[in-house]
């Protein structure tokens, strides 16, 4: 083949071949590459297949540099994109930095573009959750921290960590999440204050109260036994170091007469709050009292073959509740202990108390049982066979039911409570000294106590006056006829 053919022949396979290529890989070839690539065959000694191999073989190899060169550059691009979206919702999340070492990666990578991108998608998750975790986990700690600052042990530890678990790794967006933690927060301040206004007692006061109680049921040697979260710190001849609502005791059936008639004559006694003055069915589901300005609740039960019943009432709302438990014996629900400084009390079992304490995950209740694993006098025979009460529903109901009237009349007295929680009052004791009480509970009494007779009296008066009236008429009409 002469020169010149040769030359041509060369000249229009390469034009033809990277024309080609331009169209499929966007101008993969300039003008002074084909040229180059042109002048560098032209008048070679080579035979004509040996130099479009070879030529074939370059052109290869650009297209593979040019696929490798896009592919990375794609990638950066992409991994900017992700990176810039992040930053963009959460505050440069993914450092410069980061993300150099993102493209330095998959720099040059064998992979392809969509697998890349694919792992660049499932990081970028993994990325955004544990950024997530972290500004909820921070934000729920500053939070506990503000609010422990100004509620003293309104959200524990324990509380705390459940809030931030309970949000790790979570599908919500952040603001979602804010807006819920905030909801949650709202709510604690708000029962934390309704507790305030409720627990307003002085361990102190309480004790106080309570050995007044005791003393006068030593006279009479009826069986009163304290119940609750507070048995433990006496006991243990402790201060709970906070406040309390009231004081809960409980009393065999059999001696709840005798026990109204004892109270009575010490004047403690308030019938506005005996469950008998209002219990359509006639049961007696006990009543309240107030000593030195304490709430103390008196509530009966029966025992009969290994089945205590036992009753409660709300002063406030007429309503009661009935609890069965399964008891092998009788001092697995009532017995007697001796406390740190010698004293004898009367009380609901440890083993009972810290069952009920353990049901709950309220902080408090997780301080007094292991109050009470301190007073080393937990039973474990005990605690392992006694169980957890049952709530009989009665399906007739205990009371009469209440009016709107009365409805609205009861929430107006829950409503006077905590106003007067607001209030400081100075209430003098036995001993001489003020004491500071924060709330009282409001009685609905008659502000005469012969106000009963007068009404009576003033009824009869008015009956008599218009029976009067009629008596004359007849015999004004009669003396006509």
């Amino acid at each position: 083949m002469l020169i010149a053919e040769k030359n041509n022949k060369i000249k229009t396979f390469i034009m033809e071949k990277t024309e080609q290529l331009n169209r499929e890989y966007e101008n993969i070839f300039s003008l002074d590459e084909i040229k180059q690539l042109i002048d560098k065959y032209t008048n070679s000694e080579f035979e004509y297949d040996t130099m479009v191999s070879e030529i074939e073989s370059l052109l290869n190899k650009k297209v593979e540099d040019y696929k490798r060169e896009k592919k990375n550059k794609d990638v950066n691009e992409y991994i900017q994109t992700v990176a810039n979206k992040l930053n963009e919702k959460y505050d440069n999340i993914i450092s410069s930095d980061k993300v150099d070492e993102f493209v330095n990666t998959y720099m040059d990578s064998e992979k392809e573009y969509e697998d890349i991108k694919k792992e660049i998608d499932d990081l970028a998750v993994k990325a955004e959750k544990e950024y997530k975790n972290k500004i909820v986990s921070d934000y729920i700690l500053e939070i506990a921290s503000d609010l422990n600052k100004e509620y003293p042990n309104i959200l524990s530890k324990e509380s705390t960590d459940e809030l931030i678990e309970k949000y790790q790794d979570s599908e919500k967006e952040f603001e979602d999440i804010k807006k819920e933690i905030d909801d949650t927060t709202s709510k604690l301040i708000e029962d934390y204050k309704s507790n305030l206004e409720r627990n307003n007692k002085t361990f102190v006061q309480v004790k106080a109260a309570y050995l007044k109680i005791q003393a006068i049921m030593t006279t009479v040697k009826i069986g009163l036994y304290l119940a609750g979260g507070i048995v433990p710190y006496f006991l243990l001849n402790e201060d709970s170091n906070r406040l309390h609502d009231d004081i809960d005791t409980v009393c065999s059936i059999n001696d709840m007469q005798m026990l109204r008639d004892v109270l009575k004559k010490e004047g403690l006694y308030l019938p506005e709050w005996d469950s008998i003055n209002y219990s359509k069915d006639g049961k007696d589901y006990g009543f309240e009292i107030l000593v030195d300005g304490v709430p103390v609740g008196i509530y009966p039960f029966s025992y009969e073959n290994g089945h205590v019943l036992q009753y409660g009432y709300d002063p406030y709302t007429k309503e009661c509740k009935t609890k069965s438990i399964e008891v092998q014996e009788l001092t697995d629900y009532v017995t007697s202990y001796k406390s740190r400084d010698g004293k004898i009390y009367n009380t609901l079992s440890l083993e009972y108390i810290k069952l009920t304490k353990d049901s709950t995950k309220r902080q408090k209740d997780l301080i007094d049982s292991k109050k009470i694993v301190e007073t080393n006098l937990i039973k474990p025979d005990v605690l392992n066979r006694i169980k957890m009460y049952t709530v009989i529903d009665n399906n007739t109901p205990a009371f009469d039911k209440r009016s709107e009237k009365e409805i609205e009349i009861a929430g107006d007295i829950r409503e006077k409570n905590k106003a007067i929680v607001l209030q400081q009052q100075s209430v003098i004791q036995n001993d001489g000294k003020k004491q500071e009480i924060a709330k009282q509970k409001v009685l609905v009494r008659n502000n005469n106590g012969n106000s009963g007779f007068t009404n009576a009296l003033t009824l009869a008066l008015i009956v008599g006056f218009f029976a009067g009236i009629v008596c004359t008429l007849m015999y004004v009409f009669i003396s006509k006829v």
